[in-house]
């Protein structure tokens, strides 16, 4: 059978990043979608108040053909194991992809330069459905931060403890525009992280707005990969999007749904 798809990739960091990220989320599987011009990776949480997805445009591949648009539902563990696996070694050239193999299974496949070759080769399963997300086009505000350290930095400390709390995510039009607000029950510790103004960060509110959303799901989203970029943004349904940018042609999004409301 002719391959649906073939890439060769020479960024596997590119693919650790996004997978990393997504891993976060605690879903088993991970589902691949290869279209003409890009591919996307996509999960879920089990209660779908968090979903996310990883972008890569064709430009970072070096070879990138896809007959037609595929899904591939793999086990994301498994599949980072390899990529690890297959970057750790030496004088290691690119990583080639080719479904479908022997069996439906997803060839892993890396040359180093002295014209040696690691396979590996993973199970697929049924494809399952993604949650969809109805968001309109309306946006009550915006924060992006150039250096990722400080929305890294003020999540860790919004979220520190194991404990299970609210986290208040609050968007003024007067300063502090943005901050995080936590009422810990069990220590009974009240604190406020406020984001400072900088020339890193432009923020942008056109509606004031204040949910409150699961820290262990900020927790997750805080531990942020390489990148050049974080955009945090508020739509008017209340879900929170964070969206890391690793390159000009490849990104992170993460959807945070609201929990319950503030008395």
């Amino acid at each position: 059978m002719e391959p649906q798809l073939f890439s060769r990739i020479s960024k596997i960091e590119l693919l650790l990043s996004i997978l990393a990220s997504l891993k976060a989320i605690k879903n088993q599987r991970l589902l691949m979608v290869f279209q003409k011009e890009r591919a996307y990776f996509l999960s879920a949480s089990p209660s779908h108040d968090l979903v996310a997805e990883g972008y890569l445009s064709q430009l970072e591949f070096d070879i990138y053909n896809v007959i037609a648009d595929i899904e591939i539902m793999v086990d994301i563990k498994g599949l980072r194991s390899v990529l690890k696996a297959l970057s750790a070694a030496e004088n290691t050239m690119n990583l080639t992809m080719e479904y479908p193999y022997k069996d439906n299974k997803l060839l892993l496949m890396v040359e180093e330069t002295n014209s040696y070759s690691t396979q590996f080769c993973l199970d697929t399963y049924m494809v399952e459905p993604q949650p969809v997300l109805e968001l309109s086009d309306k946006i009550n505000a915006t924060i992006k931060f150039n250096d990722p350290r400080i929305i890294k930095q003020a999540m860790e400390v919004a979220c520190y403890g194991r404990n299970e709390i609210g986290i208040f995510l609050s968007f003024n039009v007067e300063r502090p525009y943005c901050f995080f607000t936590r009422d810990d029950n069990v220590t009974g510790i009240k604190s406020r992280v406020a984001i400072p103004l900088n020339d890193q960060i432009d923020c942008k509110v056109s509606q004031p707005c204040e949910k409150m959303f699961s820290s262990k799901l900020l927790r997750n989203v805080a531990g942020l990969p390489k990148c050049s970029q974080v955009e945090m943004i508020m739509h008017e349904e209340g879900v929170l999007e964070v969206r890391v940018i690793l390159s000009n042609d490849a990104w992170i999004r993460h959807f945070i749904n609201p929990t319950e409301e503030r008395n």
